[in-house]
């Protein structure tokens, strides 16, 4: 959906004004920032330039039912500190106001390589919907490079209770999206915990690969685990070969898996199991020059293909990987 919002423009919330000085993004016409003013009569300013005084905010527009999703577990949300909070929405556009934070963790990434307390610290604020384009990030000093880290983009997000909730639509990226997902089985809040052990696994098999060649592949995601080569994400095959990836790092699915699938779902999964030739659980087997064991052991504990096996979000954070972060 276009956006109706244009550089230049005095939105009013609920709440106050907001003139709307850049894009967010050049790739995104959903994403706007803004600068808060204390009242209608106050000059509109148009410059984006940062000063120290000002405040910024994020304008979102979305359509009706993601606005209404979004604005919903925004609102309970309210006061998590390790989620983005809603601040403000606009009647005239339709949109909503967001607190403003420097960049996600990717671009963060992509510029200068993430240490271990810096994987952590994320991997603890990710609740749902985690990938690290949504995984936000306000710039710090000192020893902690990130002031804090939040998460963002909930209009995706479902509650709880499977009983209010088909669980068969499909959500996430594909390279973060869980193996039932794919198979069309009813899905739980273990999603989340899958994509989790995904997120994880991008950077902390990447700790030894040079700044120069991430830069290269920032955007492209090459060298996460679970990007086939030479396969474009619109071929029909790639979420295909993803399973098969899957299977191959944190594989095989135990029996009891197939008693979730249809006829069709359980026919594909043995077939793709089989082009694996045997070769599965690849990534618990990982020696120690490839990844510290202590992150390869906390990421099979997130990454098991039967979504029954995998922790809770509580039983993930009293793991002994997040014992040291605050």
């Amino acid at each position: 959906m276009a956006s109706r919002i244009q550089l230049g423009q005095r939105l009013q919330g609920r709440k106050t004004y907001y003139d709307v000085v850049d894009r967010y993004t050049q790739t995104r016409d959903n994403l706007w920032i803004a600068r808060w003013r204390s009242c209608a009569s106050a000059p509109i300013v148009t410059n984006v330039n940062r000063d120290p005084n000002a405040k910024f905010v994020l304008i979102k527009t979305a359509p009706l039912a993601r606005f209404n999703n979004e604005v919903e577990a925004l609102n309970l949300c309210q006061g998590h500190k390790s989620v983005r909070q809603l601040l403000d929405v606009t009647d005239s556009p339709q949109s909503m106001v967001l607190e403003f934070l420097d960049k996600n963790l990717y671009e963060a990434s992509c510029e200068q390589q993430l240490n271990r307390q810096d994987i952590k610290r994320a991997g603890k604020a990710a609740l749902e919907d985690v990938k690290p384009n949504n995984l936000l990030v306000n710039l710090g000093s000192g020893k902690s490079r990130f002031n804090e880290i939040k998460l963002g983009d909930l209009g995706d997000s479902v509650p709880e209770d499977v009983s209010t909730n088909t669980g068969q639509h499909i959500i996430s990226a594909p390279i973060y999206r869980a193996p039932e997902v794919m198979l069309n089985v009813r899905w739980t809040t273990a999603v989340d915990i899958w994509s989790l052990g995904a997120t994880v696994s991008l950077f902390v098999t990447t700790s030894n690969v040079s700044l120069y060649a991430v830069k290269l592949t920032c955007y492209l995601l090459r060298r996460h685990i679970f990007v086939p080569d030479e396969v474009k994400p619109d071929d029909d095959r790639f979420p295909f070969l993803i399973l098969m990836l899957q299977i191959k790092y944190f594989g095989p699915f135990p029996e009891k898996f197939f008693q979730l699938l249809d006829d069709e779902g359980a026919q594909v999964l043995r077939y793709i199991s089989e082009q694996c030739n045997g070769t599965t659980n690849v990534f618990s087997q990982a020696n120690s020059e490839t990844i510290n064991p202590e992150d390869r052991d906390f990421i099979c504990y997130l990454m098991r293909p039967d979504p029954r096996d995998r922790p809770s979000s509580k039983e993930a954070l009293a793991h002994p990987w997040l014992k040291d972060v605050c």
